[in-house]
């Protein structure tokens, strides 16, 4: 750790930009100068350094004055917490504002005690203290949100996270908690046509407070595509399973009609309980014991704590998201272009970015991945490059949705991705899911695919 030269550089043109406006305040007339000073639309909001609560509450006594940054210093403040993010690693434990906001706090107590006298060494102190107190204000936690999942009965262990029943959470919550909050967390859970009986359990590690939120939520999206994965494999609707903070599917449908002749008519539609959904947690329990259940808990175990270095894994947990995404859409053009880019986020290769045979290697590699696990490479081709023809279309403008009058078969799609990195989460553990994302290692792997089902020759392996 310690202050950059341009670090030093930027703390300085802060600390002089303290004293102009101090300068400038103390000599005209303040309320002139405070709003010349202050013209952008949110004012002198967030430009101000106060003692900070520690300080104050230790010496009440004390008059402590206040420091104003100028616009440009509190941009100086977020490009220093950039570099020191970057250079120290540390994107996975904190954000840019978090770090800011501690470092302005040290650069105040800086200040407030005189100690600016050896330049680098005053600032390289500050930032380390900064980064010390950041880390000693995060901690790990545990999340728990409401799911739905229709047909499972107990809890489910997937990996290092557990789909538990409401009334385990709710035996623990109604000790600790007031009965106005419990029977709000009630009336929540059973707002909707089916009520959440699960809750979904996230353990994060530590972290700052507001990355510990996102971070959790992240995962339980992840889960959710893990769990629609093994749904298109099974050829069973992934209705019957969604999260408190994404919509329930809309089970129920109704609108009226009006024939020629001015007769009124009505539909009524209901999808009632999804069909199968008690056979799917039989089914994937008994998968996720074999060896796919052991990657996919290798991937949650990643995704909430990944490396510094991009790895190969990183392609499998993004097209997991990504899949996940694409059955949420509701608009089915969105949901082709989406699962598409789930597909690419897998066989697409930086260097081969401008060779002008994107659109035969996603064919290729994607059917390849398909098949040697699942079998039926002929029929996959031909869906791959159906996708990806139905993806170019509806980016460049070549189809219009509102026009068309035939409907897309999104379900063949969305079988052909879930197969895809089912078969994509063996064949890259057996790479090594910690193998650095390089191109010459992947274009290895699927050269060898190709060679498998007769595309290629080896001359490239």
């Amino acid at each position: 750790m310690g202050a950059t030269k341009q670090d030093i550089v930027d703390f300085k043109f802060i600390y002089s930009e303290c004293l102009r406006i101090q300068e400038n305040l103390s000599q005209g007339i303040f309320i002139d100068e405070f709003n010349k000073e202050y013209d952008g639309k949110f004012g002198s909001i967030g430009m101000i350094i106060d003692v900070p609560e520690n300080v104050y509450i230790r010496d009440r006594t004390k008059s402590y004055p206040q420091l104003k940054l100028s616009y440009k210093a509190y941009d100086k403040f977020l490009e220093i917490s950039r570099r020191q993010i970057n250079s120290n690693r540390l994107a996975n434990h904190i954000t840019l504002g978090e770090l800011s906001a501690f470092l302005r706090e040290e650069f105040y107590l800086l200040i407030l005690n005189n100690e600016v006298v050896d330049e680098n060494r005053s600032y390289s102190k500050l930032i380390d203290k900064a980064i010390k107190k950041s880390f000693k204000k995060m901690d790990a936690e545990i999340f728990y949100f409401p799911i739905l999942a229709l047909g499972l009965e107990g809890d489910l262990n997937i990996g290092n996270a557990k789909i538990c029943t409401k009334k385990s959470i709710f035996d623990r919550a109604n000790i600790l908690h007031e009965k106005y909050i419990i029977d709000n967390a009630i009336s929540f859970c059973e707002s909707n046509k089916y009520a959440y009986d699960h809750f979904l359990k996230v353990i994060v590690t530590k972290r700052s407070n507001f990355l510990r939120e996102k971070v959790a939520k992240n995962i339980a999206d992840f889960i959710m595509g893990i769990l629609q994965l093994f749904s298109e494999h099974y050829g069973i609707s992934h209705d019957f399973v969604s999260l408190s903070f994404n919509p329930q599917p809309k089970y129920d449908g109704f609108y009226f009609k009006e024939i020629d002749g001015g007769n009124f008519d009505y539909n009524f539609s209901s999808r009632g309980r999804i069909l199968w959904s008690n056979i799917f947690w039989g089914k994937f329990q008994e998968d996720f014991k074999s060896e796919i259940g052991n990657v996919l808990s290798t991937l949650i175990s990643i995704a909430l704590d990944p490396s510094s270095e991009r790895v190969i894994a990183d392609r499998l947990i993004d097209s997991i998201y990504t899949f996940n995404s694409a059955l949420n859409d509701k608009d089915e053009a969105f949901c082709i272009v989406k699962l598409t880019a789930a597909m690419e986020r897998l066989v697409s290769l930086t260097s081969e970015k401008n060779s002008g045979i994107t659109s035969r290697n996603f064919r290729n590699r994607v059917a390849a991945l398909v098949a040697v696990y699942h079998g039926e490479f002929d029929k996959w081709i031909n869906v791959s490059q159906e996708m990806y023809d139905l993806r170019s279309d509806i980016v460049h403008g070549n189809l219009s949705i509102y026009r068309t009058s035939e409907s897309i078969n999104r379900s063949v799609y969305s079988q052909l991705v879930a197969k895809a990195i089912l078969s994509g989460c063996i064949g890259f553990f057996n790479c090594g899911l910690t193998t650095p994302d390089k191109d010459e290692n992947l274009k290895k792997f699927y050269r060898g695919l190709e060679f498998h089902f007769g595309i290629n020759d080896l001359d490239e392996l």
